[in-house]
C-alpha cells in the first residue's frame, strides 16, 4: 500500500536513480525523483508523460499498471565503451482500493552483466566460426560443451557429449590413455602444455592427425574449474610432408640410378653432388670434382671450350 510518509524517506535516501510516475485520470505524470536521479533529469514534478516521445517508458508503465505486476527491462547496447548498461524496473504501487496508483522506476546500472555478455558474445562467435575442433571440460573431466568444428571433426553431435566423460568419446587409444591422463593431471596442478601432434579417433574408429593445445579456464579465486582442448586437423599437412618425402626419395633414386652422367652445381659452377655415371664417364673418383668449380675440372680434362 503506498504510504506517503514512509515512501518519501525510502524514496529519497535510495542509492539507485529512482522516478516516481502517477496515474490520474488515464494519464501519466513525472511525480518525482530522488537525490541519485536529479543528476541525470530536470525538474519534473507534475510534468506529463508525451507518449509519443517515451513511447516505451510510457507502454512499460501502463504494462505494470495493467498487469499489477513488476516490469523489467535492460537496456544494454553491448561493444560501446561510452555507453552504459541498465536495468530498470517498474513496480506498480497500490492505493487502499488495491487498484494501482503510482508507478516506481527504479534503475540500476548493470555494466558487470554487459562485460559478461559481451564476454559470452565473444565466445560463442569464437567456438563457432574458427575452424579448430573444440572441447571444454570441467574439473571431473565432463564435457561442458564443444564446437561445430568438433561434432564435424570426431562426428560427436554436441547433445551425445555433453556431461559425458571425454574417456567414453573413445577419441584417445587405450595406448596413449594413460599419458594424456598424466598431461590433464599436470594441467590441473597449474603446468602449461606445449602444443604437441599426436592421433586421435573419430566416433566411428577412423584415426586423425591433430596438434593438440590445453588451456586452462580459471574462476575468479584464480582455481582451476575446467579446461579447453583445441585439436587441430594435420592430415593434409602430413600427407603433403609424405608426399614431399616420397618424391625426394625418387629424385634421389632418379639421380643416383640415371645411366647418365649427371651432376649439380650452385649459382657459382660449383659441383654439389654428382651420380655413379659421371665419375664413370670421367673416370674421376668423387674427391676429385665435389665442392670444385666445373672450369677447374674442364681444364683438367683438357676441354678448353667444355661449356655447362
Amino acid at each position: 500500500m503506498y504510504s506517503e510518509g514512509v515512501f518519501q524517506f525510502y524514496f529519497m535516501n535510495m542509492p539507485q536513480p529512482v522516478i516516481l510516475i502517477q496515474q490520474e485520470k488515464h494519464q501519466l505524470y513525472y511525480k518525482e525523483c530522488n537525490k541519485a536521479a536529479q543528476q541525470f533529469f530536470d525538474k519534473m514534478e507534475d510534468k506529463i508523460i508525451n507518449k509519443e516521445e517515451n513511447l516505451l517508458f510510457y507502454t512499460l508503465c501502463e504494462k505494470a499498471i495493467a498487469t499489477k505486476e513488476p516490469i523489467q527491462y535492460r537496456y544494454i547496447q553491448l561493444f560501446q565503451l561510452d555507453r552504459h548498461a541498465y536495468e530498470v524496473t517498474f513496480t506498480p504501487l497500490f492505493n487502499q482500493a488495491t487498484t494501482p496508483s503510482h508507478v516506481l522506476v527504479m534503475a540500476q546500472e548493470i555494466h558487470y552483466k554487459k562485460t559478461q555478455e559481451e564476454s559470452t558474445r565473444l565466445l560463442d562467435a569464437f567456438l563457432e566460426n574458427t575452424v579448430d575442433a573444440i572441447l571444454i571440460a570441467d574439473y571431473d573431466e565432463k564435457v561442458l560443451t564443444v564446437n561445430g568444428a568438433f561434432e564435424k571433426l570426431f562426428q560427436w553431435r554436441k547433445e551425445e557429449v555433453i556431461g559425458k566423460s571425454r574417456q567414453e568419446m573413445d577419441i584417445v587409444s587405450k595406448e596413449e590413455g594413460k599419458e594424456n591422463l598424466k598431461l590433464i593431471e599436470e594441467l590441473k596442478n597449474g603446468k602449461t602444455l606445449p602444443p604437441y601432434e599426436t592421433v586421435r579417433y573419430t566416433k566411428s574408429g577412423e584415426s586423425v592427425c591433430v596438434s593438440v593445445s590445453c588451456s586452462p579456464i580459471y574462476d575468479d579465486q584464480n582455481q582451476l574449474v575446467a579446461y579447453s582442448v583445441i585439436y587441430r586437423d594435420i592430415t593434409p599437412i602430413k600427407k603433403l610432408e609424405l608426399e614431399l618425402i616420397e618424391s625426394k626419395q625418387w629424385y634421389k633414386s632418379l639421380f643416383t640410378n640415371h645411366h647418365h652422367a649427371v651432376c649439380m652445381l650452385d649459382m657459382d659452377g660449383t659441383i654439389l653432388n654428382i651420380n655413379s655415371a659421371f665419375l664413370e664417364t670421367l673416370q674421376l673418383s668423387a674427391s676429385d670434382v665435389l665442392h670444385r668449380n666445373y672450369l677447374d675440372i674442364a681444364k683438367r680434362l683438357g676441354v678448353c671450350n667444355y661449356k655447362f
